[in-house]
């Protein structure tokens, strides 16, 4: 019986994973690095008068990521940022894009903690709750491809905004601007 279920299992599992049914990672990896990229840059722009000034130091960096679900396409660098305010540093490091919740996360780490930002294409916070616990029966209708319905995820990750992900349980998140930015940088860091 247990052998029986087994190979159901495996001929289940083998047919969700058939070629036709392909991730384009490197087309993901591509359009994550890119927003990567925009939202240093963007970091980069709003802190320059204030570097101009010497009151601060900001320098971009090259952080290496390995997200083992993307196989071949899973190792890879990524662009990110250390800023320095007198004798305190705050790193902005990519994650990944590998993330429940989000389409892909970058941590802010100070001295006074660490601050989660997601690319996400909604304010709300996730929700999860387990829908069904048994496994799937023969009969049941095969499990729906979610990047076949709706956007596509490279359209979403296209679309997506960066935000704050929230210390408690708001529901909402915080866009990421350059408001929202300086005051989570100045969190992170001693008066």
């Amino acid at each position: 019986m247990a052998d029986t279920q087994f190979a159901e299992f495996l001929k289940r599992k083998q047919s969700r994973e058939e070629p036709g049914r392909h991730i384009d990672w490197e087309g993901r990896r591509t359009i994550w690095l890119d927003r990567v990229q925009s939202l240093v840059q963007q970091i980069g722009v709003w802190l320059q008068p204030y570097q101009a000034q010497g009151l601060l130091d900001a320098q971009n960096f090259r952080h290496s990521i390995y997200e083992e679900a993307m196989g071949e396409y899973g190792r890879y660098e990524a662009l990110g940022m250390t800023i320095t305010m007198g004798l305190e540093t705050v790193s902005l490091t990519p994650v990944g894009m590998v993330i429940l919740g989000g389409l892909g996360r970058m941590d802010m780490d100070g001295p006074l903690g660490k601050i989660k930002m997601v690319l996400s294409d909604s304010d709300q916070m996730p929700s999860f709750r387990v829908v069904r616990i048994a496994t799937s029966m023969p009969g049941d209708a095969p499990p729906q491809n979610p990047e076949n319905t709706g956007l596509s995820i490279k359209n979403r990750m296209a679309s997506a905004e960066w935000y704050f992900v929230p210390p408690d349980n708001q529901r909402a998140m915080l866009l990421v601007n350059a408001d929202t930015f300086t005051e989570k940088l100045q969190s992170l860091v001693r008066p």
